[in-house]
């Protein structure tokens, strides 16, 4: 009785109790919703499931974050459906023509990388660099290990040319910084601290001492920041 309890087990629990699925969801606004919850990132995974090269890139996403499912939500979209189409032409102004692809946004939908093709390998590299841009990872350490994992094997142009929203600098150890580490503050009082990496017109991006990277509007700083702002934009000394 006992060993047929145990095969019972090992038949409804394959993976042990140590490993869990990532949440799967084929309406997005299921999945948007339980990672507002949750406070997850959406892996919107635009994919042909009957096709060899569909099921190879799912199941390279799918365990890829295996150790990381409780900062993930799946939404897995059909290819063939003109509405699961839509979602990629429309909110995220990607071209149709090259898919498969995915989009990862955070839990407000907001887009923070992706990929186009059919290798698997780039789709790995891709969610390896969204835990980074997510800003889950928050020991340097942990934050080197990535990035050597995400340069691993592959040509830094590839990556680049293959990743949306990817640049050289995000590959390197170290980053060069417009600005020391400092206190910034919004117009409506909160504050955050990190260092100014590049201004990108009205938007600049920043780093926290994580190494985490966030993308804030000029315009909704102090007066103060905007004016020291002014000064290193236009070539002035850091603080």
């Amino acid at each position: 009785m006992r060993t047929l309890s145990l095969l019972l087990i090992l038949f409804l629990f394959p993976g042990g109790f140590l490993s869990a699925a990532p949440e799967i969801y084929s309406d997005p606004r299921s999945g948007i919703e339980a990672a507002k919850n949750g406070n997850q990132l959406i892996i919107f995974l635009l994919v042909d499931g009957f096709s060899k090269e569909g099921k190879a890139i799912e199941e390279a996403v799918l365990d890829e974050i295996a150790e990381f499912e409780k900062e993930y939500v799946v939404v897995r979209c059909d290819a063939r459906s003109s509405e699961d189409q839509a979602l990629f032409k429309t909110r995220f102004g990607k071209d149709l023509s090259k898919s498969p692809m995915a989009v990862v946004s955070d839990s407000a939908g907001k887009e923070i990388t992706g990929c186009y093709g059919v290798s698997p390998v780039l789709y790995r590299k891709m969610l390896i660099h969204s835990r980074i841009k997510g800003g889950f990872v928050k020991d340097k350490e942990a934050i080197k290990q990535l990035r050597e994992r995400l340069v691993a094997d592959a040509e830094e142009e590839d990556l680049v040319k293959g990743i949306f929203g990817i640049k050289i600098s995000d590959l390197k150890g170290e980053k060069i910084l417009m600005t020391a580490q400092r206190t910034w503050t919004y117009k409506n009082g909160d504050t955050f601290r990190a260092a100014l990496l590049e201004g990108r017109g009205k938007t600049g991006i920043f780093v926290e001492e994580s190494g985490a990277e966030r993308e804030v509007s000029f315009v909704d700083l102090s007066d103060p920041d905007l004016q020291f702002l002014g000064t290193i934009l236009t070539g002035g000394k850091t603080e």
